[in-house]
């Protein structure tokens, strides 16, 4: 079997192997299903796939009482022979309704979800391809 065929073939078998509601789902306010970190993960396993993560930015804006905090992270994902085979960015910022409403500000919460983000991207990338 040619080697796109056997990448198509193996990318529907794990499709198969996701978990609605642990893996991917639906969120408020968003059309159709997003993939969740766990099923990133779980690609990443199944294809033993690595991450690496890299800060690319980080931005601190004071202005009156109003902090503005930003970072955009770069995940690369590299097979088992070593070579990079996608890479995606991802942002965060303390901006956001869901962390102005909560009051989240802190610098780990907003790179955890730049870095996620960021992972989820990759990830979507290569099934789709």
């Amino acid at each position: 079997m040619p080697s796109a065929q056997k990448a198509e073939k193996s990318t529907e078998v794990f499709k198969r192997m996701l978990v609605k509601g642990m893996d991917y789902g639906e969120l408020p306010n968003v059309k159709g299903t997003v993939l969740f970190k766990p099923g990133a993960l779980k690609f990443l396993r199944y294809f033993e796939y690595r991450k690496t993560e890299e800060l690319v930015d980080k931005t601190i804006n004071f202005s009156g009482d109003t902090v503005f905090i930003s970072y955009t992270v770069k995940v690369t994902i590299i097979n088992s022979a070593g070579e990079i085979i996608t890479e995606a960015l991802g942002s965060c910022n303390s901006h956001e309704s869901k962390y102005v409403k909560k009051g989240a500000s802190a610098d780990s919460v907003l790179v955890t979800m730049a870095a996620k983000r960021a992972l989820i991207s990759c990830v979507k990338l290569l099934i789709s391809q």
